[in-house]
C-alpha cells in the first residue's frame, strides 16, 4: 500500500537538536540494545513530540501506561514496504489502525517502561521473503536507510538493526 511517502527517505522522529544516548549494539554494560535512544541536546526531551519517519498504518499502539516489554507506552508503523519503526517510552502515542502521514506528530516523548531517563526509543525494522512461502527478518544497517538527519548526529557508523516484534496479547 502507498503511504504518500515521498522517496526521499525517512524523517529523523525528533525535530531539532538531538543527541544518541544509547546506540546499537549494545549499551555501554554489554547487554543488547535493539534501536536507537534519542533525547533533546538542551535536556528538555519530556513532552516533546516526535513524528513518523514515513507514513504508513500504526499496527501497534499500547498506551495504558504497563510495562509492556519493557518499552512502556510505544507503537508500531508499517509503512507498506515491507519496513516498519518503532517508537517507544512515550507518555502518549496514536491510535491502533490509524494511517499517517510522514512527519504526522506521532506521540509525546516520556519516560514509560524500561527507562532512567526520559527519550525516544527508535527502531527500524525489516521483513524480507526468502522464499516464495518463508518469510524471515533482515538485520539491515541504519546507515543503508537514506534518513533526513540534522547536522550529521546518526553517522554513517553508526548502527542498529531492523527487527520484528511479536503483538502482545493479539491486541
Amino acid at each position: 500500500e502507498e503511504y504518500e511517502n515521498d522517496g526521499s527517505g525517512m524523517m529523523w522522529p525528533v525535530k531539532g537538536e538531538t543527541r544518541i544516548t544509547a546506540g546499537y549494539p549494545a549499551y555501554s554494560n554489554g547487554s543488547p540494545h535493539w534501536g536507537i535512544d534519542i533525547a533533546k541536546t538542551d535536556g528538555n526531551t519530556r513532552g516533546q513530540p516526535f513524528y513518523g519517519s514515513q507514513g504508513g498504518e500504526v499496527v501497534i499502539a499500547k498506551n495504558d501506561g504497563n510495562w509492556n516489554s519493557g518499552f512502556g507506552n510505544y507503537c508500531v508503523v508499517d509503512h507498506g514496504d515491507g519496513t516498519m519503526t518503532l517508537y517507544a517510552h512515550s507518555d502518549a502515542v496514536v491510535s491502533k489502525g490509524q494511517t499517517v502521514k510522514k512527519g504526522q506528530k506521532l506521540g509525546i516523548i516520556g519516560a514509560t517502561g524500561n527507562v532512567t531517563g526520559p527519550h525516544l526509543h527508535f527502531e527500524v525494522r525489516s521483513r524480507i521473503r526468502t522464499a516464495p512461502s518463508a518469510e524471515s527478518t533482515r538485520s539491515t544497517m541504519f546507515q543503508n536507510r537514506k534518513f533526513k538527519n540534522p547536522k550529521g548526529l546518526l553517522s554513517s557508523d553508526s548502527a542498529a538493526p531492523i527487527r520484528f516484534i511479536k503483538e502482545e496479547n493479539g491486541s
